[in-house]
């Protein structure tokens, strides 16, 4: 890497496995969750700097991420990131590569594969490390969403809130599929997740016109 990373595609992204391998060897592992999800469970001898913060208006990027690698790490530090599914990890990969890191490796799979391959030890919340594919399972803020089905049932796949312990309202199972906070659904609230669910994606019905 020559750090002049523009995209993913400069990015390189190892398994588990072999992250696992390369902190053995003397890569540092750099967890780019939020403190809070640190502070739950984490590699030991991590390193933690937030890439996201969560406020009320949504994910917002830390301003000051550069400089607060910079002031842990050297541009010619051994770097494992890492964030809870592989998402924000990824595009910290690419910050990092763009600022001149030379040797930054994206974790495939994140913290929660980390968990699932037994590395954590008795360290590890497992309950709110599940993946997205199963059921009782939280969706995480950096994982992608499996499809908006007609409910929100936890029966069968992951639909509880990031944070707190419920299945999404009605207005976040739309904001899912792209629809407007001022778009209104008619019936009551069973038909209105249904609407919902056999919606096609708002940012799909536009590309097909």
């Amino acid at each position: 890497m020559d750090g002049t990373a523009k995209s993913v595609a400069d990015v390189v992204t190892v398994d588990v496995l072999a992250a696992k391998d390369l902190l053995d060897s003397g890569h540092r592992y750099l967890d780019v969750r939020t403190n809070e999800e640190f502070n739950k469970s984490h590699a030991d001898n991590a390193l933690n700097v937030p890439y996201m913060f969560i406020t009320q208006e949504g994910k917002v990027k830390n301003p000051e991420f550069l400089a607060q690698v910079s002031s842990l790490c050297d541009k010619e530090d051994l770097l494992v990131v890492a964030c809870n599914s592989g998402g924000r990890s990824l595009k910290a990969s690419v910050d990092l590569v763009s600022a001149g890191y030379k040797n930054v490796k994206n974790m495939a799979g994140g913290y929660s594969a980390w968990v699932d391959k037994g590395f954590a030890g008795d360290l590890a919340p497992a309950e709110e490390l599940k993946t997205a594919c199963k059921p009782f399972a939280r969706v995480w803020w950096d994982e992608n969403v499996a499809t908006v089905v007609t409910f929100p049932s936890c029966h069968n796949s992951a639909a509880l809130h990031p944070e707190q312990d419920r299945v999404f309202t009605l207005r976040e199972y739309a904001r899912l599929q792209g629809f407007p906070d001022n778009y209104r659904f008619c019936g009551n609230i069973k038909e209105r997740y249904c609407q919902v669910g056999n919606a096609v994606a708002v940012s799909v019905s536009k590309t097909l016109g």
